[in-house]
């Protein structure tokens, strides 16, 4: 599901203008969080070599999910495009690993076994009060969703509507449970709801 990680606000798009379907690309990416997890135990500094960090300058939203033996360890990630992807991605996994509140930090032996899937974000568009019934706009597994009420904001990632079996009005409840926000407040002006494509690599 995933925890999110707030530090400052720009404005929210998309603009990695690499290939996500490209396989060395989707291959390189990973082997950034699988190299950030190992840094974790390392007694010496991993190093992103210069030509990905080239690469993958531009910034993005990104999550890194982890499980071990198919049960979910961690999920932490930015909505905010504050970060380079190849450094979004660094930091999500080390605090996928370290810092999600449900888990205790993963051990070298987790880590080493550790199942790794990325989720690179695309643009947040809010959702029209209008269409907040039908959710016309949602398609279940393309489309994430954030639910934000003043200071309180959840996200959910698009493979979990899926995961979940969910239904679009059942998805949206339960981000914004997620949100701490009551669902009945959904139809309020002040509470803003967004959706997102996601590009799932794993």
């Amino acid at each position: 599901m995933g925890f999110i990680i707030f530090e400052y606000e720009l404005e929210l798009c998309w603009v990695v203008r690499v290939n996500l379907k490209d396989e060395k690309t989707r291959e390189e990416l990973l082997s950034i969080a699988r190299r950030s997890l190992e840094s974790i135990h390392s007694t010496h500094s991993e190093m992103i070599d210069p030509p990905l960090k080239e690469k993958f300058r531009e910034r993005s939203g990104a999550f890194t999910t982890i499980k071990t033996e198919g049960q979910l360890r961690g999920c932490i990630g930015f909505i905010e495009p504050i970060y380079p992807l190849w450094e979004a991605i660094w930091k999500s996994a080390q605090y996928a690993a370290t810092d999600d509140p449900r888990f205790n930090p993963m051990t070298r032996e987790e880590i080493a076994k550790a199942e790794i899937e990325l989720t690179i974000l695309g643009k947040l568009i809010p959702l029209p009060l209008n269409d907040r019934l039908q959710l016309s706009s949602v398609t279940i597994g393309k489309h994430g969703l954030v639910v934000r009420r003043g200071y309180q904001s959840g996200l959910l990632l698009p493979q979990v509507a899926v995961e979940m079996s969910l239904t679009k009005e059942e998805f949206l409840k339960e981000t914004a449970i997620k949100a701490g926000v009551n669902p009945r407040y959904l139809s309020d002006g002040q509470t803003e709801i967004y959706y997102f494509e996601g590009e799932v690599i794993s």
